[in-house]
């Protein structure tokens, strides 16, 4: 029961929060058609690729590379590739119609796929602070600073090709907790604040 309460919040902020507005996006690029999520994924792990391999060893050593794809980017490299070439059952909720690979894979990246995020996320923010305090002490950003950006971009890169796989319409059918917290908080004010009394009016007629 204790772990269930600690990991409430983390599944908030990965499904209530981060996937839905993934799924937001999703819907408006209609990523569900054919292999659009496939494809639209392919691209974002290439750019994670692409932009964590040669940076990730000048700034973090290769082994941290080597760990990093091992533990996120290969089985969504492979997802992905699975999904372009049909390797995939097409499954029927009906008859409860699943493929275990797809089933692995989809489950895998759920569990990496918020680290992931908050990884790429940090290291951007790390950039940012880089830059505010080169401005303001007026010296140049050092070439370890254009590595962490890189590094950042490519994780939150490879956490959208996570993400967008995964999008789920019924999440938007849900209202958010922020929103029923202020309808609630609203309805309270209401209740409190007294109503205003109606003031008399008069009416005056001339004597004819």
């Amino acid at each position: 029961m204790k772990l269930e309460s600690l990991l409430k919040p983390i599944r908030y902020l990965d499904e209530s929060i981060i996937l839905r507005q993934y799924t937001k996006l999703g819907q408006k690029i209609k990523i569900d058609e054919g292999k659009r999520k496939y494809w639209a994924g392919f691209g974002l792990w290439t750019a994670y690729v692409g932009l964590t391999t040669p940076f990730n060893k000048l700034l973090f050593g290769t082994e941290f590379y080597l760990s990093s794809y091992l533990v996120a980017g290969y089985n969504d490299g492979a997802y992905n590739f699975g999904g372009i070439l049909n390797r995939f059952k097409e499954e029927d909720s009906e008859s409860r119609v699943i493929d275990k690979e797809k089933n692995f894979r989809s489950k895998y990246n759920s569990c990496v796929r918020l680290p992931t995020f908050l990884f790429g996320v940090g290291l951007i923010g790390k950039f940012g602070v880089d830059l505010v305090n080169s401005i303001k002490n007026k010296t140049p950003i050092g070439p370890e600073s254009y590595y962490t950006l890189l590094d950042g971009l490519g994780h939150l890169s490879l956490a959208s090709s996570m993400y967008l796989k995964e999008t789920n319409p019924k999440l938007l059918e849900k209202v958010p907790l922020w929103k029923r917290a202020y309808e609630s908080l609203k309805e309270k004010i209401n209740l409190l604040t007294p109503s205003p009394i109606p003031s008399p009016t008069f009416s005056f007629q001339e004597n004819q």
